[in-house]
């Protein structure tokens, strides 16, 4: 088994630490929410548009991100939009400027106000959408292709810290500020953590692959900027769009409404000393222990991509996604079985991201690699968006057990793509 050498798990943790930022400012923003239903008095759909704008932003951005990071240096790039993140919260300081004046849209009227929070969180959104067109092709740039799983399972590892650090430190801010000094602190951390990273990169190659080329090579059909052959790129790289797609979808589901079946379902208790731990808070830490499982599994997937055909690892890990939502869909579970079937949903959500990571690099041609990323990540923020929307519907009408059944159903959908890569219509050479 190869091993990082020192220099290599330095760049790890440097380039890691990327994701996790993203997925902090990300997760931010629901538990600011009653801050802003506080201050503004909307009712919660119109603060919900706040979290679809923000969602926007990142879905715009991606490839246009893309194309840029395959022309310019990335070392500026990134930290500017992890800037440009921080800095968009700091935008929704100036909210009171706008007084009480009204505008209306399609007959409802809205605050002013609120359509600057909306364009705040947009900038938000934009600045973050720099993330992945920029963070892989940097990894492919800098790391051997024997390690490359490994780095994918603690770059993918890292975003689930990042969904846990966010809401925690925001928590622990509301004890000591008041929420005008939390969005400065968050625009700060935005700005400090750009400029760190920039003086970090300096350290490695993060140059685009055409700019580092020499002229003769240019010649090159794939180099030169015409289509690499359809079984080598196209097809396989539409196969993983499509599974993506699904398996983000039935993700985004799966987050949306674990906590109110929980509630529904189950409504544990409990007490510990005088301390009284409600349903709400219950559900809440299973939620967060199916995230922490899903990072800790990313490592462990990132071994075996450095070792296994990364088709193969996620046709294994989607069979199990249907098998553990199946069971959490259909059982009454206690506790502890519940808190194990919820784990095991964790290892096969998130522990597929490094060999998904892994597969789509060795089909992109590395001078195509950041607008791939962000292609692809624009349609997944674009459909994953209405996965609440579907099951909401289905658990209103016929439960959320039929819904999770739904969901189960289409993650079995998912194989098909995978399956696609291993028939002749695919030319890829994976590891």
């Amino acid at each position: 088994m190869t091993k990082l050498n020192q220099e290599e798990f330095k760049f790890a943790l440097l380039i890691s630490s990327v994701h996790g930022m993203q997925h902090f400012f990300l997760r931010l923003l629901p538990p600011l929410i009653p801050i802003i239903a506080i201050q503004t008095g909307l009712p919660l759909w119109k603060l919900g548009l706040l979290i679809t704008s923000q969602y926007a932003g990142s879905a715009i951005g991606q490839a246009p991100a893309g194309i840029i990071s395959d022309k310019y240096d990335r070392r500026l790039f990134l930290p500017l939009g992890l800037a440009v993140a921080g800095i968009g919260y700091s935008l929704l300081l100036f909210t009171p400027l706008f007084g009480e004046s009204y505008i209306s849209i399609l007959g409802e009227p809205f605050p002013i106000k609120f359509i600057f929070m909306a364009f705040a969180l947009f900038v938000n959104g934009i600045g973050m959408s720099v993330v992945h067109p920029t963070g892989y092709p940097i990894i492919s740039r800098n790391v051997r292709t024997e390690v490359k799983g490994k780095f994918y399972g603690m770059w993918g590892s890292a975003s689930k810290l990042g969904d846990a650090t966010g809401p925690a430190i925001l928590g622990l801010f509301f004890l000591f500020f008041v929420w005008t000094d939390i969005l400065l602190l968050l625009g700060l951390i935005g700005i400090i953590y750009a400029a760190i990273l920039y003086i970090g990169l300096g350290n490695y190659d993060t140059s685009p692959l055409s700019s580092s080329l020499p002229k003769n090579i240019s010649k090159n059909p794939t180099v030169s900027g015409s289509f690499p052959p359809r079984k080598e790129y196209l097809y396989p790289l539409l196969a993983v769009f499509i599974f993506f797609t699904i398996y983000s979808f039935v993700a985004t589901g799966v987050m949306a409404f674990l906590p109110e079946f929980i509630i529904r379902e189950y409504s544990y208790t409990l007490t510990i000393g005088s301390l009284l731990i409600t349903p709400e808070s219950t559900a809440s830490f299973y939620l967060a222990a199916l995230l922490f499982i899903g990072g800790l599994a990313q490592l462990l997937t990132g071994e075996l991509v450095d070792r296994y055909d990364a088709r193969k690892v996620i046709a294994i890990f989607v069979t199990f996604s249907v098998f553990f939502i199946t069971l959490f869909s259909i059982l009454s579970l206690n506790p502890l079985l519940l808190f194990l079937i919820l784990g095991a949903m964790g290892v096969s959500f998130w522990g597929i991201s490094p060999a998904r990571d892994s597969l789509l690099s060795t089909i992109t041609p590395p001078e195509r690699e950041g607008r791939t990323f962000g292609y692809l990540w624009t349609g997944i923020f674009i459909f994953s968006a209405f996965a609440p929307i579907v099951i909401g519907y289905i658990g209103d009408d016929l439960g959320l057990r039929v819904g999770f059944g739904i969901l189960s159903l289409i993650t079995l959908f998912s194989l098909i793509p995978i399956l696609f890569l291993f028939s002749r219509f695919s030319d890829i050479s994976p590891k």
